[in-house]
């Protein structure tokens, strides 16, 4: 890099203001709420879904015709619990007031719920896709194969579990790809509130090749 350009970067660099960006913590609070009822909408859905499901899967436990039926009823009803569970402990975004906290805390707190959903969403496949999965996909080959004894073509339970595997697929790029990506997005909004505008809005000067 020549002298002048040199020269040019620095004089470029100084003169870029220092000052702090404004913080509007009204836009923030606003954004954790909005996420909040998001979040609270999925978790509700899905303690719905549980609590209308278990009753029945439990009642198919005792009076499914085989053993092998039983025990992938009995499987869908534990993961149905342990989904309930995860999200309920895991999965909960706290209403945090700004009263008594700083500015600084407050951020630092979203933030953290904020990483904790990318944890969740980034394991989608493992705690939600996965066993539910198992326990239909258990039925569904059990079903094939009586038909298929009984000189009975299964349609329906052919297309069941071919549409298995995408709709699989879709539910984990739903969460582990848009999801954390939409959660992200907003992690990366707080991390640069408050910073100094010379940093988030830089120039950088290209060196001249001549």
């Amino acid at each position: 890099m020549k002298d002048r350009d040199l020269e040019t970067f620095q004089a470029t660099w100084q003169t870029q203001s220092t000052e702090i960006k404004d913080i509007d913590m009204e836009a923030i609070m606003k954004n954790a709420q909005d996420l909040k009822k998001t979040i609270d909408r999925r978790n509700a859905f899905e303690w719905i879904a549980s609590a209308a499901l278990i009753p029945l899967f439990v009642m198919k436990v005792g009076t499914a015709p085989t053993l092998w039926s039983q025990i992938m009823y009995g499987e869908l009803t534990l993961a149905l619990i342990m989904i309930s569970g995860i999200l309920f402990h895991k999965g909960r975004f706290a209403n945090v007031s700004d009263v008594g906290l700083s500015t600084e805390e407050y951020i630092q707190i979203q933030k953290q719920q904020l990483q904790k959903q990318i944890e969740l969403l980034s394991k989608v496949r493992y705690w939600y896709v996965a066993p539910l999965c198992l326990g239909m996909l258990g039925l569904g080959l059990e079903r094939v194969i009586t038909n298929w004894n009984n000189n009975s073509i299964p349609w329906s339970n052919l297309v069941f579990l071919l549409a298995l595997p995408p709709l699989a697929f879709g539910l984990i790029w739903l969460n582990e790809v848009r999801g954390v990506r939409d959660v992200r997005a907003k992690l990366e909004e707080l991390s640069w509130v408050g910073m100094p505008s010379s940093i988030t809005s830089m120039v950088y000067v290209c060196p001249n090749k001549s």
